[in-house]
């Protein structure tokens, strides 16, 4: 067996959800993960816990996730650019994430990301322009924690636009 494929005896489905949804040990890790199957194609991720309630709690949010973000790519059309790959990436967090956490990034996202950024191609970012972005924040006389937040939400819309197929 495999280091990644899922140890059959510790395979759990979660209670009134699809049986395509499982969590699950595997060798490699001490971990449970989450998979769900949904339009064709797997989705998985480590839980980074090793009790299975709360292995079960986090497995409900990540399939809520995959559903938001397969909605969103069908129904938010296919712009690229960041204003849009961001403001989609933000609606589909409110489902799933804090109000507070949400607020916290719709703000570094308006106030900082997009003011940069705006309408640029999100395939069209370099890393010369995130360093630019970077100098940015620092002449703002912003904290290095503040600075780190802006580029965590950054990171986040550039890996939505990943997951979503609008970046390589």
């Amino acid at each position: 067996m495999g280091k990644t494929v899922a140890i059959p005896s510790s395979i759990q489905t979660i209670h009134n959800f699809p049986k395509k949804l499982v969590v699950y040990k595997i060798e490699s890790s001490k971990f449970y993960w989450v998979r769900v199957f949904y339009q064709g194609k797997y989705h998985t991720q480590s839980t980074k816990t090793e009790d299975l309630p709360t292995a079960k709690r986090h497995a409900v949010k990540f399939y809520e996730s995959v559903l938001a973000n397969a909605h969103n790519t069908r129904s938010g059309g296919k712009s690229h650019s960041l204003a849009a790959v961001g403001r989609r990436y933000l609606s589909t967090v409110e489902l799933t994430q804090k109000a507070t956490a949400v607020k916290n990034d719709t703000s570094r996202f308006e106030n900082g990301i997009l003011q940069f950024f705006n309408e640029q191609d999100v395939r069209t970012i370099s890393n010369a322009q995130i360093s630019m972005f970077t100098s940015e924040l620092i002449k703002r006389n912003l904290s290095a924690a503040t600075q780190k937040h802006y580029m965590v939400v950054l990171r986040k819309i550039l890996k939505f636009a990943v997951a979503n197929d609008l970046l390589d």
